[in-house]
């Protein structure tokens, strides 16, 4: 197999450290590739290290697809991180443990004449309510995303405009709310301050750097909402009447090589109840593979996923995703 010359260089580095020919093995071609492709900058040390996790991920990543499974997974960004960093780094929805939550039924519903009532898919990207997708980097700050995505869809609805609204200022300013920046936060609390601040910026002018810093009062708010609404707890059924209507913000339990890794299908995977990472439902269908999912936004990236976006497995409740969703009225 021949060598891509911008590989070269890494590939040397194996065969120096190790005292070898410069004919590598599978597992060093594909990490040299990973490196240059992701644009990874490492240490001697560290370059080591990250290899041995990135072929411990890559052998994961072959059995899973070799396997009988509706999704498939495969490398991306955080290919060379562990499990661990990567639940450190990625996560950060903070569930709340008001009273009111604390009395949510534990039995999930599922009303299929709800289901019946609705349009068969909606995919609110086809109708224009649907920024681009973004990275959040390693900062916890899920819920902005997820609770800002939902408001640009929102907004285009009521106004016909469609732009990307601040996620550095959610992150830097939303703390007043109860949110903790780059460690965590809940959508309902970016809604609340979104309210009290009279509207958020756009995001070209208070531009995302994926750490928290200090509020800043220099751009002018382009997004306004008046109220927002919790969807009914564990009811995928109404979660699916409201999405009908517009994007929700949702959560669900993430802490798991699948989500780590996923790819593209229709991921149905057990993951827990456990929530712990913010996202924003844009849509339902069953065109692929005739199996109902949601269409999910991520903030994980273009490289992560199919394109940003992961098509969950619809009517189980799969990893609590009706468990604590809400949304923002215009």
């Amino acid at each position: 197999m021949a060598v891509p010359r911008f590989l070269l260089g890494l590939l040397l580095v194996f065969a120096t450290a190790h005292c070898v020919s410069a004919a590598l093995d599978e597992n060093q071609l594909a990490f040299a590739k990973f490196v240059t492709d992701y644009n990874k900058q490492y240490d001697a040390t560290e370059f080591f290290n990250r290899f041995e996790i990135f072929k411990d991920n890559l052998d994961w990543i072959n059995k899973h697809n070799q396997g009988n499974h509706s999704y498939t997974v495969g490398v991306n960004e955080f290919a060379d991180l562990t499990l661990e960093e990567f639940q450190a780094n990625y996560l950060g929805f903070r569930p709340s443990l008001s009273p009111a939550d604390q009395s949510r039924p534990s039995e999930f519903e599922y009303d299929e004449e709800v289901v019946k009532a609705q349009p068969a898919r909606i995919d609110w990207r086809i109708k224009g309510a649907v920024t681009g997708v973004v990275n959040q980097g390693s900062c916890g700050s899920c819920y902005c995303f997820s609770a800002l995505h939902q408001m640009e869809g929102v907004h285009q609805m009521a106004t016909g405009e469609l732009f990307k609204l601040s996620y550095q200022q959610c992150l830097d300013c939303s703390s007043s709310s109860g949110n903790y920046g780059c460690q965590g936060g809940l959508m309902d609390y970016v809604f609340s301050w979104s309210i009290r601040n009279g509207g958020v910026c756009a995001a070209k002018d208070y531009q995302y750097v994926a750490k928290q810093g200090t509020c800043k009062k220099t751009c002018s708010n382009r997004a306004k909402i008046s109220t927002y609404k919790q969807v009914k707890a564990r009811s995928e059924s109404d979660l699916l009447a409201r999405v009908a209507e517009r994007p929700i913000s949702v959560a669900v339990q993430a802490n798991e090589r699948q989500w780590q890794l996923y790819k593209g299908g229709i991921f149905d995977f057990n993951c827990g109840q456990n929530l712990d990472h913010a996202i924003t439902a844009v849509g339902y269908d069953t065109s692929v593979s005739g199996k109902p999912y949601w269409i999910v936004k991520n903030s994980w990236g273009t490289s992560w996923g199919a394109k940003g976006y992961v098509y969950m497995a619809r009517g189980k409740n799969l990893c609590g995703i009706s468990n604590q969703a809400s949304y923002s009225l215009v």
